[in-house]
């Protein structure tokens, strides 16, 4: 995956993966040429994206550039091999801008313009941590992922996982790697299959720094994978949820409606402020009380949130005698209460707060807490205040 928009001049908006490090690694690089006219494959893009694909990525049966189009400071390079009946094919797009000004400014690897094999997380540009969790959708059948991550100007992989399974129509595939890199440090996250008829049929790239990460925005209402954009929720059949991401992307995601009810959506809000918003969906109802469920974008699909093993229900309402309520808070917190009264004012009860693990809900404290006319339950999660 890579970064869009202009890159020519003083601005550059993507993440420099190969050869250079930055701009002022590729002015050296235009004084040398200049001086003396060495290395001149860095003003040829398709012999930068195969250094790039078989020199660093050490993908030797890339061999040829099979199609490269240049629009102004961008390119596109199609590289790939040739299969046994001596056609073409293309493993990867490989994108590459002008690195620099002038009309010698040297060309920069800076990711790829994925289709079936697809690497979404981390997103481009992030800074990340070891271990980091890898992921994306697949198209293909059998198929298995070898991942690496790789650091500039080192000679050998700094972390990597191998034979990921995977395969589908557009199926998420995830992987956590293990890797080591000083802070601050330049990494391409690779990740390849194939074994059909070549070692490496396909492959796609992203570009991260090494580091801490920064702490997450909460994501705008309505933007469930965080990449900014909104996103749709339908429900096109009982008891089915469907979201459209913005990317053209879609998952379907079965589950439990009550009898004799529409699902209502309540509000895509980030509920733990990770930076990805939930979907809160009311899937059923009774004696006064609403029971929600959510649901949580994870390893590059969205999934429902469980609890104990069983699809998580939060409860809003009650009567006279019984009252439920719930509520998102800052840290990640996801709280519920539960009380019963004998008089109707006052309402002993139980509060419970959890934490998310995936798309799990995890208890991590309870204690009483009573509600009064003067001292409410617990309530409301972003801009949902029911």
């Amino acid at each position: 995956a890579g970064g869009a928009g202009p890159a020519f001049g003083r601005t550059f908006v993507h993440q420099p993966l190969w050869p250079f490090a930055g701009r002022a690694a590729a002015a050296a690089w235009q004084r040398a040429y200049r001086a003396d006219g060495r290395q001149p494959w860095h003003l040829d893009p398709a012999a930068t994206a195969l250094g790039f694909t078989r020199g660093h990525l050490g993908y030797v049966g890339i061999d040829r550039a099979v199609r490269t189009t240049v629009t102004g400071a961008e390119a596109y390079v199609a590289v790939g091999y040739l299969l046994p009946d001596g056609r073409p094919a293309t493993a990867a797009d490989v994108h590459l801008v002008r690195l620099g000004t002038g009309a010698d400014a040297p060309w920069e690897v800076v990711g790829t313009r994925d289709t079936d094999l697809t690497l979404t997380a981390p997103g481009y540009g992030a800074r990340i941590s070891s271990p980091v969790t890898v992921g994306g959708r697949i198209s293909g059948v059998d198929e298995s992922i070898d991942v690496q991550v790789l650091a500039l100007g080192a000679a050998r992989p700094v972390g990597s996982t191998t034979r990921v399974p995977a395969g589908g129509d557009r199926s998420p595939w995830s992987a956590r790697v293990d890797f080591r890199a000083r802070p601050g440090t330049v990494l391409t996250i690779a990740a390849a299959t194939g074994g059909h008829v070549a070692d490496v049929e396909r492959f796609a790239v992203t570009g991260v720094v090494a580091g801490r990460p920064a702490p997450a925005r909460p994501a705008a209402d309505g933007d469930v994978d965080g990449d900014g954009r909104t996103d749709t929720v339908t429900f096109p059949a009982r008891g089915v949820l469907r979201i459209d991401y913005a990317t053209g992307v879609t998952d379907t995601v079965p589950f439990t409606l009550g009898a004799g009810l529409d699902p209502v959506l309540l509000g895509i809000v980030d509920a733990d402020r990770d930076g990805r918003a939930e979907v809160v969906v009311r899937v059923d109802a009774g004696a006064a009380t609403d029971f929600i469920s959510v649901f949580r974008y994870v390893d590059g699909r969205l999934a429902l949130v469980t609890a104990a093993g069983r699809q998580a229900m939060l409860g809003s309402g009650g009567s006279v005698t019984h009252l439920d309520s719930w509520a998102c808070r800052p840290g990640g917190r996801i709280l519920t209460w539960s009380g019963t009264s004998e008089d109707g004012i006052t309402y002993p009860g139980t509060l419970t707060t959890y934490r998310f693990a995936g798309a799990t809900l995890v208890r991590t404290a309870e204690r009483p807490y009573t509600v009064t006319p003067d001292r409410a339950p617990p309530t409301g999660c972003g801009s949902i205040r029911r």
